[in-house]
């Protein structure tokens, strides 16, 4: 559930969003997505590390995100924010 801050303030998905930019975010571990609002994403990827393990996950996130930059290299430029857990 997400939960805005008490003072919030934009952060670079928020900002990308607002200026028309595409943002996409990679992750294992649940809690991360509190790190971008409701709608400021284009894509977003999860694989859950503590169910299929961590270094599954990292691996699985790592070929998502690497389709995914191949596939929009070829249409646009943008912008990613990767996170790995290890």
């Amino acid at each position: 559930m997400f939960i805005p801050q008490v003072r919030p303030i934009n952060g670079l998905c928020e900002v990308l969003a607002v200026n028309n930019k595409k943002s996409a975010f990679f992750y294992n571990w649940e809690e991360l997505r509190d790190l971008s609002r409701p709608n400021s994403l284009t894509f977003s990827y999860f694989c859950k590390g503590r169910t299929i393990g961590y270094d599954a996950a990292n691996d699985m996130i790592t070929d998502a995100a690497s389709k995914y930059l191949g596939e929009i290299t070829l249409i646009s430029h943008f912008y990613i924010l990767a996170i790995r857990i290890m």
